[in-house]
This record gives C-alpha cells, structure tokens and sequence, in this order.
C-alpha cells in the first residue's frame, strides 16, 4: 500500500470495505477492495477469489478494469479500475429531466457489448442493476461487481443459486426454477426501464406482492416520449418465459442499436488489442480452494479412481460394520474424543470452543481403525461429517486434513439440533404435507397453551402434554423435507414462520431459556433442526430464509454463501413485516399464531398492525416537533423498512391508527427536522403464563404456618412439598392425579419451573418470586461444567427436596444441559 495514497472511503462492497487511492508514481485513480482474508472463513475466500479469476479473464471496454492484487499484513488488496462519474443509480436519482433517447440506447447498446463479452466466456453476473453499473465522464460505461458470478461448466449449463437484487429478479427465479443467461437479459430490461421512466418495471407495497408481479410480468408502458422501436426493445428483454425472451445475439441485430455499436466498435478493438497485452497477476500467497481448482482435483481423483476402488469398498465395509453396533459406533467415538483432545481454541481473533483439528482427527484414524493412508481417513471424516457425528464449527461441508479446520462432536455442542433426539423412520414427506401438519400441530397447542390473546405460553403445561409429544413427532419427519421443494413461496414463508415461532418453545422446554445477550445470541445460532438433510438454526431460518439471506444485527457475514445448498430455499425478496411475526419467547415479540399460505397476506398485516400499535408512539412537543418512539428492531434493520427515514416513518403509519399515522405523515411532508426518532428497547422477559395455583394438598390450609410454600416459578412448579413452622422440609402427600411423567417430561417441568418472571398470571394476580437464592455467574453460565449439582444445590438452599437423584443418568451431555435449573 505504499505504492497509493488513499483518498477516501467508496464504500462497502460484498466483501469488504471499497476505498479511493491515487498512485504516487503518476497521479493514477484506482479503487482497491479490501478484505481481512485472515479474519475470514475458507468460503469467503473462496468468493474472492472468484471475483478476482472472473476479472482477470475480462478485457473489455465496458467492464470495470481488475488491474491486479497482493496481500499486506493479512489483508488482500484487489486494484480495480475507477470510472470518475459515479453509478448509473446516481445518475437516475440526481437527474432533473428525463433522459434523451440517444443517450438511453447509448447506455444500453454498451451494456450488451459487455454482457456478449461476459456470456461468450460462460460467465453469468447474476446481479446486473443499476448501482453496478458505473459511469466515466466520457460517458463511457462500465458493468462492474463481479462478487456473484459464476464461471458454467458448459454454455447450456444452468446457475442454481438465488442470489440477486428484489427489483432485477426473473420471474424464473422467483418460482424457484433454474435459469441461464437469460436472467441477465432480463435484469437489463428492467435498467433500462428504470432509465426510460425513473421507476423500476415492478413495484408493490409489500415483497410478496412484489414477486406477484414479477411472476405475472405486467409493467406500465415507458414515457411515451421515446419511440417504438426502443420500447419494443425493452419489451423483448421483459418477456416472462426464458424461451420467449431475447439473447445478446437477437438484440445486437436490433437496427435501433447499429448506429451506437458501430461507433464502439473501433475503439473497442484497440483496447482489448491493447489490455490483451497486460499482465495481471494472481496474488499467490498460497494455494486458495476456488471453483477452477475443484475442476483440476476433480479430474486427477477420476484418473486415480481405479487403483483405490478396491480400498475404498474395504472401508466402506468396515465403516458398515461399526456404523450397525451402536455400542462399538459409541465406543469408537469415545476414543476418537479422547484422542483428539477438544479444547478451547482461537480462530480469527474469536474463542473456538470445546473443538478438534481434522488433522488431528485424521491421526486418530488412522490409529483406530488401522486405515492405510490419510486420503482413506478423509473418506471417513466425510462420511461421518455428513452423518452428523460430528460438524464443522463454520458449518462447512467438506472435512478437511488441516489444522485450520476446526471441528466439534455433537455430544459437546451446548445448543443442540433437537429433532435429531430420534432417527425418523417413516417415508419422505412431502412438502405441503410438512407444511400442512406443522400449522395444525401449532394451532393445537396455541388452543390449549396460551393466554387468551396468544400472548403468554404455558411452558410447564405443554412440557407433559400429548400436543408436545406430536410436535415432537411432526419436529423428527422434518429430517424427510426439502424445504426448496414447496409448492408457492407463501407457503414456503408460512411454514418457516410456524418452524421459527415453534423451535423457540421446542428449545426452551429443552435446553432452556437464555439469560443475558450472550446466551441469547448463542441460542439463536445453535437452536436447530434438521430440515431435509441440511441445519436450520433460528439465525437460519430468519435471516437465511426468511430476510433472504441477509446479515443479522452486529454481524459481519451472511448465514448463507453463495455455494450453501440451503440458499436454494430461502426467500429471495424480503418482506419486513417478518420482523413483527416471529415470536422470540419473550414479551416484546409477537403473538404466538399458526400462519396458512392462503391467508399470508392478511395474518402479516394483521400481526404487524397490533404489534407496531402495542408499540410507536407519537407526541407533539411544544416547538411543534413530532417524537416517534419505534421498535428497536427498525434500529438494527434500517435497510429493510426503507433507504431513508422518511421512507421508514411512511412505512410504519400504514399499520397505525389514524391519528398517529397522519401526525407522522404530517411530520414527514413538513420536513425530516420535524420529527424526532427513539427507539423502545425489547423486553426480554421470558412470555411465560403462570396458571392459577392447584388445590392445598390433603386439607392444608392455604394461609399461615403449615401452609404449602410456593414452587421454583411460581404455583406453575410440579414439586409437591411441605414445610414446617421452622422451614425444615417435610414428606409431602401424595401428588394429583395426572399423566404419568417420564425422565425427560421431568427434566422438563423441573426447568420450566425454576423459571419466575414475576409477571401476573392471566387471572392478574401476581406470581411468588422464586424461593432461594438465584445463580452465581458461574453457575449461570452456559458452558458451566456441573450443572446437575448445580440444579441440586439450588434446590438445598430452597429446601427443596432433590428430584434428580430419583433419577438415573444416561451419560448423555444433553441430558446433563436439560437438567440445569434456570433463574431469569
């Protein structure tokens, strides 16, 4: 970097931060992208990487200039070239008048050349619009953000991944179908419509609706001012159907266009005659795993396929035989644990725990089962990464032989995918089917177990009842559903919102609730099921899937790569009524409701409505000012309610009643210095409905010396106990009648009980506190150590008999992480 003087800071790219240089040697502009390559997963490199073999094979005119890259300090540097005239977006924004025609079929006559040039080197961009595509002050363009493409196979190959930008989306993409090159001809028709109008070709007011009409593919005419022949040109590259839509090929034959790509053609000429000439290397500080290396390893391991084929049957037998004796498959991963030593690491900066090498792993191997080579071992490691005995602590999907590979045994995972406590063993389901009986599972226990208006749960009652034992049922068919597979998006949005609002409750009978940020953030990202073979944690579902694969508050990645197989499943365009739908357990989240496809739209306004009028407030100061108190959640998400306040506070009136919502529609039209933003902090306590308390035990009397103490969590416990006058404990009586508990509905209640939230009951009247004193820190924490004893001596120092040493251990850690009581 010695070599440039910054200049300022561009912006933030896909990757990293995107700064302005000059070089010292003569003055030069370039911008240079930067990335923390050290700081950041295998993946994330591999995107790069990508981007940078993508540009290095571009010499084009009208494509941003890659003029090479190098690694200082741990941080690679990617030179690009600078267009000094902004992107067409500011153009578009700034504009004062419409666009003269010439200058529009000049825009896009450049931008087919470009795209000609991308497609006849199988290179597909994927996320054409106008904010990627820069303007010189010679007018020249430039297609540039190269961050999403992919390099095909073969020219009839198709792209699989939902990536790309709402507006811009093909209304292939939006059903889910595969699609080619002719996505990004229609990703130019709406750049060019939105040149010839100021608008983009489809709009609504909420996502779903958006995709409504781009499936059906109506858009209003262009201003009228422009000719035909360019409105049919618009109108070819915007043909709903992929076969009916034109190539590069059909419209550089356009005669509106001839004029434009003669006087590009010389020109053209010279530079890629000349950039040919340019060297531009590849930073080469290691070998990096990229799409062209996976072709090369791919083809050396077809050539040696045939002298290991006999080797690879003998372990794949081997493998058989321990997989089919579960004492020998436990007793394997038990030396396996041992020998590998998991430990608390720290990678990139960040605490790793409780993790092992694959390295080290490798070596185990080959020492246990006596396996010839370390290539024999990465077999095994794959086959068992893939079966879930173990997975990488980045959720990759390759085991690797490294040292940088860090991995973690399923049996010290704090959190836990909870649908795997059983194997299903019925048939695939089918989508609709899963969705189908998800919602009804829902609707019975929002029936049975929750407050009148569905804001508070009966955790401690659910936790014995029939409905959970079918939730968790209906939760082990899930492991047979491809999620990618169903029928319409709202659908697929339904069902998500019902698995996000039910794998909160399924992880706080389980688990536990969590108690502080820390807790919470861990539970968000290690609560999961297993969902058609892949791992859904809630951080998944809600901002993989359901916010369309974008980045959760205070964090620097995506849930999803661009290679992850689940991306095929999210949601592509966002709808940030979601936000106020998803009930978090806690009193400031949503109602708990079961979502139907049919009625999607109409259940998220509704939802949206009563949640943001539980919320905004508005007030008139005195110098005439308005204040608006929002959720906190538009304080973490800015983008998704809109690019600017106003667009934000308009966004949020349509869901107030009508005073509120005129003074803040008032308020914007006068000015953004007349109104006044806060946001309202969440409340986490836990949505816990206390029920009334049960009838005094054999006689006691209610009141006064003798009578029954109150229960860890109010009159909701399940540990029926005396006390006497001087609070030593006594024998009980005989409980109620009821169902009969087993161990883990034991575990359950005892957990849910030491939960007290001090709030009132749904009569109103208000819960005890909990008896005792509350955790240490120590205790508290998630990763503590002995939680068993713990959970005994909490119930000592309430005098409470120990309910766990009726029980017997299993040895499985889970089991030990369920039985921890919890104080809120």
């Amino acid at each position: 970097m010695e070599r440039f003087e910054k200049i300022r800071t561009v912006g933030r790219g896909a990757q990293g931060s995107v700064i302005l240089v000059r070089r010292k040697q003569d003055g030069s502009l370039f911008v240079i992208k930067r990335l923390f390559v050290d700081e950041r997963p295998e993946s994330d490199r591999t995107d790069v990487m990508n981007e940078i073999i993508v540009l290095s094979q571009l010499h084009h005119p009208n494509i941003v200039a890659y003029y090479g890259s190098f690694i200082e300090d741990g941080v690679l540097n990617v030179v690009m070239e600078y267009a000094d005239n902004g992107s067409l977006s500011d153009h578009i924004t700034k504009a004062s008048k419409m666009f003269a025609e010439d200058t529009v079929v000049s825009f896009f006559a450049q931008l087919l050349l470009a795209i000609n040039h991308l497609h006849q080197r199988k290179i597909l961009h994927r996320d054409i619009k106008t904010k990627n595509i820069f303007v010189t002050r010679r007018m020249q363009v430039k297609l540039g953000d190269f961050g999403l493409s992919k390099v095909l196979d073969t020219t009839a190959g198709f792209a699989q991944s939902a990536v790309g930008t709402p507006y811009y989306l093909s209304p292939e993409l939006c059903q889910g179908r595969p699609y080619n090159y002719k996505s990004d001809i229609w990703a130019l028709g709406c750049v060019m419509y939105e040149m010839a109008t100021f608008r983009h070709a489809f709009d609504a007011t909420s996502l779903p609706a958006l995709v409504m009409a781009i499936v059906r593919g109506e858009y209003s005419p262009i201003e009228p001012q422009y000719s035909t022949a360019l409105q049919d040109a618009i109108n070819r590259c915007l043909r709903k159907d992929p076969e009916d839509r034109a190539s590069v090929e059909d419209l550089l034959q356009l005669p509106l266009l001839q004029p434009h790509l003669q006087r590009c053609a010389a020109s053209n000429k010279a530079y890629i005659s000349e950039m040919a000439k340019v060297e531009r290397p590849l930073f080469t500080s290691g070998q990096v795993e990229t799409p062209l290396t996976n072709i090369r390893e791919g083809w050396q391991a077809q050539q040696q396929r045939a002298t290991k084929e006999d080797e690879e049957k003998a372990i794949l037998k081997v493998l058989e035989d321990v997989e089919g004796d579960e004492g020998q498959l436990a007793q394997v991963i038990s030396e396996l644990r041992a020998a590998t030593a998991p430990v608390d690491r720290i990678q990139g900066r960040m605490p790793v725990y409780c993790c092992f090498t694959g390295a080290a792993l490798c070596d185990a191997l080959l020492t246990r089962l006596q396996l010839g080579s370390r290539s024999l071992a990465l077999i095994v490691g794959q086959r068992w990464l893939e079966s879930g005995l173990f997975y990488h602590v980045a959720r990759g999907e390759k085991f690797l032989d490294s040292d940088d590979a860090l991995y973690r045994f399923r049996q010290d995972e704090v959190g836990a995918i909870i649908n795997l406590k059983s194997l299903y063993a019925g048939g695939p389901t089918s989508p609709a089917e899963a969705e189908a009986a998800v919602r009804q599972r829902l609707v019975a226990i929002i029936a049975g177990y929750t407050s009148s208006n569905g804001e508070l749960l009966d955790y401690e009652g659910l936790a014995l009842s029939e409905e959970f034992k079918q939730w968790t049922d209906t939760a082990a068919s899930l492991q047979r559903v491809d999620p990618a597979a169903l029928p319409s998006t709202p659908a697929k949005i339904a069902m998500f919102i019902n698995l996000y609002n039910m794998l909160v409750v399924h992880g706080f009978l389980v688990i536990g609730p969590p108690s502080g940020p820390a807790q919470r953030a861990h539970f968000e990202a290690h609560t999961s099921y297993t969902i058609g073979g892949s791992i859904y944690s809630l951080a998944d579902i809600y901002h993989g899937v359901l916010r369309g694969n974008r980045r959760p508050h205070a964090q620097l990645r995506c849930p999803f790569t661009p290679s992850d197989p689940r991306l095929q499943g999210a949601v592509l365009v966002w709808d940030p009524r979601i936000h106020f739908v998803l009930n978090h357990g806690t009193r400031s989240g949503a109602r708990l409701a079961a979502y139907e496809p049919s009625r999607l739209e109409e259940q998220l306004d509704e939802q949206t409505r009563i949640c943001l009028t539980n919320i905004v407030t508005v007030e008139e100061s005195v110098d005439g000012r308005v204040e608006v108190t929002l959720p906190t959640v538009m304080q973490w998400y800015p983008g998704d309610f809109g690019e600017t306040e106003a667009q934000r506070l308009l966004w949020v009136a349509r869901f107030l009643p009508a005073a509120r919502a005129s003074a803040i529609r008032s308020a914007v039209s006068e000015g953004s210095k007349n109104a006044v933003v806060k946001f309202l902090p969440p409340n986490w306590h836990i949505n816990k409905l206390v029920r009334p308390a049960p009838p005094p035990i054999r006689g006691m009397p209610r009141g006064g010396r003798g009578a029954p103490q109150p229960l860890p969590g109010g009159p909701g416990g399940f540990a029926a106990y005396n006390s006497s006058s001087s609070g030593a404990p006594s024998p009980a009586g005989p409980p109620p009648r009821g169902p009969r508990r087993t161990r883990d509905a034991n575990d359950i209640a005892d957990r849910m009980a030491a939960v007290s939230v001090g709030e009132s009951v749904e009569s109103g009247a208000a819960s005890p506190a909990v008896v005792g004193r509350p955790r240490t820190p120590s205790e508290a924490n998630v990763g503590g150590t002995e939680p068993s004893r713990i959970l005994t001596r909490l119930r000592q120092s309430s005098g409470i008999p120990s309910v766990t040493s009726q029980r017997t251990s299993t040895g499985d850690p889970l089991d030990d992480i369920i039985a921890r009581g919890f104080v809120e």
